[in-house]
C-alpha cells in the first residue's frame, strides 16, 4: 500500500490490514523524493519510529520507505524488491488522485503509469476513493493536542528559583535566610499551552470519516 507515513492515512491502512491481517503481508510503502544527497541515517531513524507505531497500534505491517527521483521510480523499487521467496505481496493498494482535473498533467501520468508497471509486474491495483479525502496529516497536530489535553488537564508546573549569590560578605546572614525562604516556598507558575484553531467543517469529515 502506497501510504507515505503510516499515521497520515489511517482508512487507507485499516482497510488494507483488514485485508491481509493474519494471512498476508502488508508492506507500508513510502517513496521519499529529494533534490540533494539523501539522508539514509534520517530514513533509518524513521523506519524505526514508525514501525514501532505500527505495533503499539497492533498492525501487522511492516513500514519501507525508499528514496527516488520521483514517485514512479520509487514504486517501482517496491513493486520489484518487496517481499522474500513465496511471501511477496500481489496487490497494489494506493488512494483516489481527487485533483486529477486541475492538478499537472505530469502529475497525473504519474499516477496513471503506476498503475501500469503494477499490471507489467504482475500486481493487482486497488485505489480507494472518500469522498472527504484519505490525507490528515495537516490535522495531526490538532489530534495529538486533543489527546494531550485529556491526559493532563492541569498543564505544567514551572518552578522559579532565585540566585543571590552576589550579596555583599556583609549581608551574608540575610542571604541565608533569603535563600532559605525562596527554597521552602518557591513560586510556581501555571504554564497552558493554547488550543488550536478549532477545525473546519471539511476537516472534521475527513478525521471522522478516517477513523470510521
Amino acid at each position: 500500500v502506497m501510504i507515505g507515513y503510516p499515521n497520515s492515512r489511517p482508512a487507507l491502512l485499516n482497510l488494507v490490514h483488514a485485508f491481509t491481517k493474519n494471512m498476508g503481508l502488508l508492506i507500508c510503502g513510502h517513496v521519499r523524493m529529494f533534490t540533494r544527497r539523501p539522508s539514509f541515517k534520517d530514513l533509518t531513524n524513521d523506519q524505526v519510529r514508525y514501525q514501532r507505531w505500527l505495533l503499539k497500534n497492533s498492525t501487522k505491517a511492516f513500514y519501507t520507505p525508499v528514496f527516488a527521483e520521483d514517485l514512479r521510480q520509487g514504486t517501482q523499487y517496491l513493486l520489484q524488491a518487496s517481499g522474500i521467496g513465496r511471501l511477496r505481496p500481489n496487490t497494489l493498494v494506493m488512494g483516489f488522485k481527487n485533483n486529477w482535473r486541475d492538478g499537472e498533467m505530469k502529475d497525473v501520468e504519474t499516477y496513471i503509469n503506476m498503475i501500469h508497471d503494477a499490471f507489467d509486474f504482475q500486481y493487482g491495483a486497488v485505489m480507494l476513493r472518500l469522498k472527504e479525502g484519505l490525507d490528515i496529516s495537516h490535522i495531526q497536530g490538532q489530534d495529538e493536542f486533543l489527546s494531550t489535553q485529556e491526559k493532563a488537564p492541569g498543564g505544567k508546573d514551572i518552578v522559579v528559583s532565585f540566585d543571590l549569590s552576589k550579596d555583599s560578605d556583609g549581608d551574608s546572614s540575610k542571604t541565608s535566610s533569603r535563600i532559605s525562604t525562596a527554597q521552602s516556598s518557591p513560586i510556581i507558575q501555571k504554564e497552558k499551552k493554547s488550543p488550536p484553531a478549532a477545525l473546519s467543517a471539511a476537516d472534521q469529515r475527513l478525521l471522522e470519516a478516517s477513523q470510521s
